[in-house]
């Protein structure tokens, strides 16, 4: 069986400020780094090993994978589809910052549209789903780590469970989902403490 772990990229500046990053390139702050370092320490303790890791392209997201599984950035697999949701305009604000339209979007975007110059949260959910389905159709049994973002992390959730709740949850810095994969489908994601 495969067993597939998500796990969001460490603290970075932006995220201390409150300010929306989305596929801007902020790196990892020191405290995102230590954050990472003990995801791979409890990693090893628990003599979790990983054969393959998947990241964002963004450089929080490829550190944090590097730092968590022990492997140098060359070693690890980039895929755009586990990028940030893009927030076009509106990246680096804080929330206090954002309109009225951003405001009730992100509070409900499954039903409210994204505000000119986002990324649309259909085609959010299309290229999560799609990377899933890739996984998904390689037989291999395998442990996997996939580290990405906040919202692309809800966005797997939402592909992976079909519940619009997924929107509201709390992803935190370095927190851990796993599913497995059996006979080419997901079974249910769950947040594990390791």
């Amino acid at each position: 069986m495969k067993t597939v772990y998500f796990m969001r990229h460490g603290e970075t500046d932006l995220n201390r400020e409150g300010r929306m990053q989305g596929q801007s390139d902020f790196p990892l702050n020191e405290t995102g780094r230590e954050q990472a370092r003990q995801a791979g320490a409890r990693f090893a303790a628990r003599g979790l090993r990983f054969d393959r890791v998947f990241s964002s392209p963004l450089s929080r997201a490829l550190e944090t994978a590097a730092l968590a599984s022990g492997r140098a950035p060359e070693e690890i697999l980039t895929d755009a589809r586990l990028l940030e949701m893009g927030y076009g305009p509106y990246e680096a604000l804080t929330f206090e910052q954002l309109g009225p339209d951003v405001f009730h979007f992100l509070h409900d975007p499954e039903h409210i549209p994204a505000p000119e110059g986002m990324e649309p949260i259909p085609a959010l959910v299309r290229r999560t789903g799609e990377f899933l389905r890739e996984l998904a159709a390689d037989g291999t049994d395998e442990q996997v780590l996939v580290v990405s973002h906040g919202v692309a992390i809800r966005s797997v959730i939402r592909n992976l469970c079909g519940d619009e709740s997924a929107w509201k949850m709390p992803i935190e810095n370095c927190v851990l989902y796993q599913c497995g994969v059996e006979d080419g489908a997901f079974t249910e994601i769950v947040k594990v403490t390791v």
